[in-house]
């Protein structure tokens, strides 16, 4: 739909009486414990507010062009996102931790530790509650923050609990009719998609399209970006025509809006792309990842794992299209940029292996099958859940290339490899 390293334990102990961070709470304990002068207090209350106003001042900025974003946007600055207020009051020392717990989280969250990020942005929530912030700028932060935490650790039902609570502060911190709204209406619609609770999720993607295109104007990108979520929506049940429509229609408006090339929709079309052929429009299919793999040749120095999948697609579409000599052409570049790649870069893109071996079965290249499958034996991970079921399927269809190319005593050792109860795959290839 539009890309760290843990801490030590050490790092993410508590200190027993704050119930902070160690290394976060050093203000408030400096307040509580050293006691230092009004002077400094105040310096220390001025330069967390400056940051409080810089983190604000930054994500509300460029949002005042319309009057969708207009309203609230230099409130939003002046106040800090409602919480500047509460740093030069007798809540300060609460105000102070929530604005650090929630700067921390975020930092955390953009690190990929969600688990750190969603405590830190609860015991924000608990201070902006003592603080009857939470429908405030800061508050709607926090909380959209904390529900892509449990969003990205699985909890989706607390995710969306809190993304609920995300869209009623936006409402009452921006008005009914604001952008927040509606990204805080695409996230809930997100995590209802991962439990497959499409009709719902459709209902709020509907909604933030329907806020966006009359708040910022059908020529926008955020219109775009709701269109392809309904466009992938589609997909996902089997509504090819209107998937087509929808992430053509998004396409358009991206490339008016950011340039023909511009890397932030490739997604999109790629999507395109997979619609075409899922719905039997096998030509158009071809035509579209081409599109996308000139991109990437033209923005792009060395292929990642997104464009050996696109070219893998590219071959499929192409071979169901009846045009074996460009299914060829395609899987044989395939291969080529595959046995370039190291075993630990492939140890993440052994389905482009996989794919590769598939094709090249299809188009009766039976050796060039064979070594993409036996590299994929020997680069999968072993402790991935579904391994033994996809490596003795990925063994047995070995076995018959070897029987197609007439050598049954090669056939013969991956059969028995299957047949074992604890085949060893990966001894099998040193043989």
């Amino acid at each position: 739909m539009s890309d760290a390293l843990p801490q030590k334990e050490t790092e993410n102990q508590t200190d027993s009486q704050t119930g902070e961070p160690n290394g976060l709470a050093g203000l408030p304990q400096a307040e509580l414990k050293a006691k230092p002068s009004r002077a400094s207090s105040i310096a220390i209350k001025v330069i967390l507010a400056l940051l409080i106003l810089s983190v604000f001042a930054f994500t509300s900025f460029g949002v005042g062009e319309t009057k969708y974003t207009s309203r609230n946007w230099l409130k939003t600055i002046a106040t800090g996102g409602g919480l500047l207020p509460k740093v030069f009051s007798g809540s300060s020392t609460i105000a102070l931790r929530a604005a650090a717990d929630t700067i921390y989280a975020n930092f955390q969250s953009t690190k990929g530790n969600y688990a750190d990020a969603e405590r830190a942005y609860k015991r924000a929530l608990v201070n902006y509650e003592k603080l009857d912030s939470v429908n405030t700028a800061c508050g709607q932060f926090c909380l959209m923050g904390l529900g892509k935490a449990q969003h990205e650790l699985r909890q989706e039902d607390e995710a969306q609990k809190t993304f609920k609570k995300g869209i009623e502060a936006a409402k009452a911190a921006y008005g009914e009719n604001h952008e927040t709204v509606a990204f805080a209406l695409r996230e809930l619609g997100h995590s209802l998609t991962r439990q497959k609770k499409y009709a719902d999720a459709e209902v709020l993607y509907r909604e933030a399209l329907k806020l966006d295109t009359e708040g910022l104007g059908p020529e926008h990108s955020d219109v775009a970006y709701d269109m392809s979520y309904l466009g992938e929506l589609a997909m996902m049940q089997k509504q090819y025509p209107e998937a087509i429509k929808y992430l053509s229609d998004s396409i358009a408006i991206y490339k008016n809006v950011r340039g023909e090339f511009h890397p932030s929709f490739f997604w999109v079309e790629e999507s395109l792309a997979k619609a075409y052929y899922e719905s039997g429009a096998y030509a158009q299919s071809a035509r579209q990842f081409e599109s996308v793999l000139a991109k990437s040749d033209r923005l792009h120095g060395t292929p990642g794992q997104d464009y050996l999948r696109n070219l893998a697609w590219a071959s499929w579409a192409y071979y169901s299209d009846n045009n074996h000599e460009r299914a060829i052409a395609r899987a044989k570049k395939l291969k080529a940029l595959l046995e370039k790649k190291s075993d630990i870069e492939l140890t993440s893109m052994s389905n482009s292996l996989e794919s590769a071996g598939s094709i090249f079965v299809m188009l009766g290249e039976h050796k060039s099958a064979i070594s993409m499958f036996e590299r994929f034996l020997k680069v999968q991970d072993t402790k991935d859940a579904d391994y033994e079921t996809k490596a003795r399927k990925i063994a047995g269809t070995i076995a018959q290339c070897y029987e197609s190319l007439d050598q049954p005593a090669e056939a013969k050792r991956y059969l028995d490899a299957c047949a074992a109860k604890q085949p060893n795959f990966k001894l099998l290839l040193q043989n």
